[in-house]
C-alpha cells in the first residue's frame, strides 16, 4: 500500500489560510467553518454545497492557494472515474493537501474507489462523521502546519 506524501505548507501569523470545505451538509459544514475560525488565526473559508461548485472553485490563483481542502466523500462517490486526475489538474497543490470526510461505511468504500477515483484517495486522511472537534482541529493543524 503506497505511504502519504504529507505536504506541509508553514504559514505565517500575517499570511491567510485558504481554506476550501466541500460538503452537502450545511450543519456539518458550518461546525468545521466554527473550527477553522477557531483553530487557525488568519483563515478565509470558501464553501462549496455541491460537487459542480467544488470543481469551480477549486483551481485557486496563484497567490491564493488552498491551504486545505476538506472534501466529502459523497462527492468521490458522485464521479469516481478519475477524480483525483482532475483534482490535480485543476490544482497540483491541493492533491497533498485534503481531508475526506464521511460515514464509517464511506471510509470502508473508499478502498474500491482508489481504483476508479485514484489511489491518493486510500492515502488521503479520513475523518469519519461524527467526528470529534479536537481530531479535526489536530488534523488541520498537521496539514496547514500550525
Amino acid at each position: 500500500m503506497p505511504h502519504a506524501v504529507m505536504y506541509v505548507m508553514y504559514i505565517s501569523s500575517t499570511m491567510k489560510t485558504n481554506v476550501l470545505v466541500a460538503d452537502d451538509d450545511m450543519d456539518v459544514q458550518q461546525l468545521m467553518c466554527d473550527v477553522l475560525e477557531i483553530s487557525l488565526r488568519n483563515v478565509k473559508v470558501e464553501r462549496a454545497l455541491s460537487l459542480p461548485v467544488f470543481w469551480s472553485k477549486l483551481p485557486a490563483p496563484p497567490d491564493t492557494p488552498w491551504h486545505l481542502v476538506v472534501l466529502s466523500a459523497e462527492y468521490i462517490k458522485e464521479e469516481p472515474a478519475g477524480f483525483m486526475e482532475r483534482l490535480a489538474a485543476a490544482n497540483p497543490d491541493a492533491v497533498g493537501r485534503f481531508v475526506i470526510v464521511g460515514t464509517a461505511a464511506e471510509a470502508a468504500d473508499m478502498e474500491s474507489y482508489a481504483e476508479s477515483a485514484g489511489e491518493s484517495v486510500k492515502s488521503a486522511p479520513f475523518l469519519v462523521k461524527p467526528f470529534s472537534l479536537e481530531g479535526f482541529e489536530e488534523l488541520v493543524k498537521q496539514i496547514c502546519g500550525q
